[in-house]
């Protein structure tokens, strides 16, 4: 069984191509398609056409939201406040204060604090020595909520050292237990690694995450006793969570400066052992739900929630104060509806620049869905490229250049997970035919695609891309 939950975890990027094939483009997938892909600003670029921050909003505010802000590559574009909440007063963030831990426990792997995520807590509790199944926790685990440790009652938060005492309630790696106790019991030990170089807890959060990234606190409880209260007890505007966000997005970049490996970062979204939407501190959807398959995020209570979605270069921050039904799957619909446009130019050919267009919106459902590339010589073979993703390949940042390669001013956007050919017509186009399926749970997930052209006159290689476009399949 773990075996198999670690291929799983390690097949997800594959699957995010695999289920698209299956589910829009109506093709069989295959156990081997699936290895052989894990292993292995937009349309028009304007934003208001590929997000609808206004359903978005009234989503959040019928469910007593307090505020939504977004930020499409770095800039804030959209900014709105309700229920007579007051912008300039910090937010209680609630258990979104969790996340917090994970980025930290990575930066203490950076300064050689930890020898890794994988280290074991007894090394530093010696209290844990003697216990059968606390001897074998590791920090992956306590902050994964996989240890087997009691999570404890949400809204009793335990001192340091009352946490460390908490009994477990199975062997390590067995079951989910949410609570505050697990995050306590890192402050714990990372107090007693901080020992040698007379710091607090507090004191190593300031200097590795907060004046990095200019992140002014308006409150933290126990902040100024040096044990802050790391399950629950942060208090920001929403622009200063914002910026956590965003360096999240920039894999760990601020301003010019890596502040944190990427690697080291995304051990931070490495799904739990033990629960789907579970990582290391944030929460993503399962490969079942509805939604954009990367997006992950802080979560608290009153629905307080930081989502990153990288493909498409966005953070989000909430703030409300919602009791009642919440879903994020549904909140992201809202916000992400059904798109298909260009985001990237193409490079020039013997007759211009080759297009790329959708016949309509990518629906639920839609079973005449398809993709027309016109600008192609006639009768000429090309490829269609379809990718998971427009930042990167196989750990190579998107896009390539392919001017080296003859093909001056060519930019592949795409990932080339899948490739399918085809012969343009006696006009110069080609039609990919993509009907969508009509299963909810395909909602939000998306596909980029390029085209390859054979092009002899255009340039040396004689190849050129056509303009590359994203289709999100919406509900609406």
């Amino acid at each position: 069984m773990r075996a198999w939950r670690a291929c799983r975890r390690r097949a997800l990027f594959g699957i995010k191509v695999a289920l698209l094939l299956e589910l829009i483009m109506q093709r069989p997938t295959t156990f081997s398609v699936l290895v052989l892909t894990a292993c292995c600003s937009l349309g028009s670029r304007a934003i208001s056409q590929w997000i609808d921050t206004a359903t978005a909003a009234t989503y959040s505010d019928s469910r007593d939201g307090d505020a939504l802000l977004v930020w499409s590559g770095g800039k804030l574009v959209f900014e709105h406040y309700a229920n007579g909440y007051d912008k300039t007063v910090p937010h209680v963030l609630a258990s979104g204060t969790k996340s917090f831990s994970g980025v930290l426990a990575a930066m203490a792997v950076r300064d050689g604090l930890l020898k890794s995520l994988d280290e074991k807590l007894a090394d530093v509790l010696p209290e844990w020595r003697n216990d059968a199944n606390k001897s074998r926790i590791t920090y992956r685990q306590l902050l994964s909520l996989s240890s087997g440790i009691d999570g404890g009652e949400n809204g009793k938060v335990p001192t340091y050292v009352e946490a460390i005492q908490a009994p477990t309630l199975a062997p390590p790696g067995q079951r989910l237990s949410y609570g505050p106790n697990p995050f306590q019991i890192f402050g714990e030990a990372l107090k007693r690694k901080l020992v040698p170089s007379r710091r607090s807890v507090a004191d190593y959060i300031q200097a590795s995450i907060l004046s990095p990234l200019g992140i002014n606190v308006g409150f933290w409880r126990n902040f100024a006793n040096g044990e802050p209260n790391l399950p629950s007890g942060a208090y920001l505007l929403a622009a200063e969570w914002g910026k956590f966000g965003d360096f999240l997005r920039r894999r760990g970049v601020v301003g010019t400066q890596r502040l944190l490996d990427e690697a080291l970062l995304d051990e931070c979204l490495r799904v739990a052992s033990t629960n789907d939407d579970y990582r290391l501190t944030f929460w993503g959807l399962s490969p079942d739900e509805a939604g954009p398959p990367d997006v992950f995020f802080a979560a608290g209570a009153g629905k307080q929630r930081l989502y990153v979605l990288r493909e498409f270069g966005l953070v989000v921050v909430r703030f409300g104060n919602t009791l009642g039904a919440w879903s994020d799957p549904d909140f992201l619909a809202a916000l992400l509806p059904a798109y298909a446009g260009v985001f990237a130019d193409g490079c020039a050919g013997s007759r211009g620049r080759a297009t790329i267009q959708a016949n309509k919106a990518p629906l639920l459902g839609t079973s005449d869905f398809a993709l027309r590339v016109t600008g192609a010589l006639p009768r000429a073979p090309g490829v269609f490229i379809l990718g998971a993703s427009r930042e990167r390949w196989l750990g190579v940042p998107l896009p390539i250049d392919f001017g080296p390669a003859g093909m001056p001013s060519c930019l592949l956007h795409v990932s080339p997970d899948i490739m399918l050919g085809f012969v343009a017509d006696a006009s110069g186009r080609a039609t990919l035919p993509a009907p969508i399926g009509a299963a909810a749970r395909i909602a939000g997930k998306y596909v980029f695609v390029q085209a390859m052209l054979y092009d002899a006159p255009a340039n040396a290689a004689g190849y050129t891309f056509a303009d590359a476009a994203v289709v999100r399949i919406g509900a609406r």
